[in-house]
């Protein structure tokens, strides 16, 4: 039987689940992934007051599973998979947060080999925030991106990351499986200039169509701590200058 809960696969969890979801923590089962082993333990300890179904996994997500160098930045936000490129960077004041001060050794581990392992379930809703490596992290989920309803992440219109891929490539990428860009947010950390966005996905009107009442439930519920346009106040059988806006 489905889960009639939203899974929520929270992606570099550091800091807990986002504020925005504790109105709804009794409709949501969250999957955290965080490599950083005293953050992990924090997470435990947290989550399980609020969202009892919670799990919290100690490892990196990636396309590929084994060890990766992770680049610990000046500030730990701005620790990555991928190299900073400091020639971009330094042009920016915030460029000296991304200077690299030491390497760790992390486990990585694809999501689609964990599901096969019966280790998680399938996902709902994805949230990344992994500092320019989301997508390999996409990559990752394999097919199980088919039957995701929506994707939360932090990218990047310019690569500041060595061999980075950017939201273009990830918006090409995520059309495979039939997602949309819904909504963009500019994080204004670049002297002005939009670097950095803040990206919301969900699939296309036409697999809303053919999802199930589960699915449409877990959409509208999303969609509404998302803050974007549920696709049932769009009646798809109106022409576009009847549908209403509201």
């Amino acid at each position: 039987m489905p889960n009639e809960k939203l899974t929520l696969v929270d992606v570099g969890g550091a800091g807990g689940i986002q504020a925005k979801w504790l109105p709804y923590s009794d409709r949501i089962a969250p999957v955290v992934f965080e490599p950083n082993p005293s953050e992990a333990v924090k997470l435990r300890e947290t989550l399980v007051n609020a969202f009892p179904d919670g799990i919290v996994i100690q490892s990196a997500l990636a396309h590929v599973r084994g060890n990766h160098k992770l680049n610990i930045a000046r500030w730990w936000g701005c620790s990555s998979l991928l190299e900073p490129d400091m020639t971009v960077l330094s042009n920016y004041r915030i460029g000296g947060a991304f200077e690299v001060i030491g390497t760790e050794s992390i486990e990585s581990i694809r999501y689609d080999e964990l599901f096969s392992e019966k280790v998680v379930p399938a996902p709902d809703a994805i949230k990344i925030d992994v500092q320019g490596f989301e997508y390999e992290v996409l990559l990752g989920f394999g097919g199980l991106l088919q039957n995701c309803i929506g994707i939360e992440l932090e990218t990047h219109f310019y690569p500041i990351y060595k061999g980075q891929k950017i939201l273009a490539d990830i918006v090409s990428f995520l059309a495979g499986f039939g997602f949309v860009l819904r909504k963009v947010g500019p994080v204004p950390s670049f002297d002005g200039n939009v670097v950095e966005a803040d990206v919301w996905f969900t699939k296309d009107i036409s697999h809303w169509r053919d999802f199930d009442p589960a699915q449409k439930d877990k959409f509208s519920l999303l969609s509404n701590v998302w803050d974007v346009i549920d696709y049932k106040r769009i009646d798809p059988h109106k022409p576009h200058n009847e549908i209403d806006p509201a």
